[in-house]
């Protein structure tokens, strides 16, 4: 998956360097719903985790140097209406969490 941004190629993957040689001019992601979760089972969680575990995503395809990144900031997730029951919410969202993310 792809998209472009200011005349370049973007690549929605988590691998930079084949990325680069594919000819990508930067990685980013989709979005990390789970990010800080220590249960890859439960269907709910506080916000809070995701925001500061975001960081760390951001930098980890920058860290290599080979292409640019593009970082992902989320005001949440909560995919209930696609998925009912089977759902994950992140819950305890708020304003100013989401600044703090885009800060």
């Amino acid at each position: 998956m792809y998209l472009t941004l200011d005349g370049k190629l973007v690549a929605i993957v988590f691998s930079s360097r084949r990325l680069r040689d594919e000819g990508y001019d930067a990685a980013t992601g989709y979005t990390h719903p789970r990010a800080g979760m220590a249960d890859e089972t439960a269907l709910e969680a506080p916000d809070d985790r995701m925001v500061d575990v975001h960081e760390r995503i951001w930098y980890s395809p920058g860290a290599e140097g080979v292409i640019d990144d593009v970082p992902v900031a989320a005001p949440g997730w909560d995919s209930q209406p696609g998925h009912g029951g089977r759902a994950l919410v992140r819950t305890t969202r708020s304003p100013d969490k989401f600044t703090k993310m885009l800060r």
